[in-house]
Order: C-alpha cells, then sequence, then structure tokens
C-alpha cells in the first residue's frame, strides 16, 4: 500500500507543476494537459522577441521574463484549449525569412502522461 500511496504522490506533484522546455527541444512534439502554464527558456537576444503560436486558442502566449545575469528569456504560456499548434520564437534578431527559430509542438490533451 506504501508503494502505490508515493506513487499517487509522485504522479500529482508531476501533473501540478510547470513544464519546462529549453532550446534543446527544438524541433519536437510535447503534451501538455489543458488549464496547465508552461515555459520555454530561450538565450536571450539584445532586442525583445514574441513568440508566434499558430493556434491562439489553443495555447496562449502570457509573458516574457528576462534573466539578465543568466542571458536567458523565459517564454511564459498556459494551455486553453485541447488541440494541436507551433509556437515559433526567432533565435536571431533579422528580418529576412530564413532566419532561425526555435519550432515546438505542442499538443494539448485532457489526461494521459503529460510532461
Amino acid at each position: 500500500m506504501a508503494f502505490n500511496r508515493s506513487r499517487w504522490i509522485l504522479c500529482t506533484v508531476l501533473l501540478s507543476g510547470c513544464t519546462s522546455f529549453n532550446q534543446s527541444d527544438d524541433g519536437d512534439s510535447e503534451r501538455v494537459l489543458l488549464g496547465k502554464t508552461f515555459t520555454v527558456t530561450l538565450p536571450a537576444l539584445e532586442e525583445g522577441r514574441t513568440p508566434l503560436v499558430g493556434k491562439p486558442n489553443i495555447v496562449r502566449f502570457l509573458d516574457v521574463q528576462r534573466d539578465s545575469p543568466r542571458g536567458m528569456d523565459t517564454f511564459n504560456f498556459k494551455a486553453i484549449g485541447v488541440g494541436e499548434t507551433d509556437i515559433r520564437v526567432p533565435l536571431t534578431v533579422s528580418s529576412a525569412e530564413d532566419s532561425k527559430q526555435f519550432v515546438l509542438t505542442i499538443s494539448v490533451v485532457l489526461g494521459g502522461s503529460p510532461y
């Protein structure tokens, strides 16, 4: 019985926490539970940038926090609808169409094994 209780507690902690992604997740597809917040942390650029969410009715961009000493930007999002969408964040300051972007596909689900 202690094993099941420990497992339940661990599962509850994992489901209640904020999910985090970073540059190593570029090009990946990830699952997030409906209603949960999650972050994407990337190296900061001198100029500010705003991520592009393909379907804002599935994932909402909330804000960005800059950690200047570490040189990182943390983009905060919330899963607000079931479905799949891409998040794109510029990795370079360039207006050219071939500028590099971080791309993450998010599948928002009602249940299952989210990250």
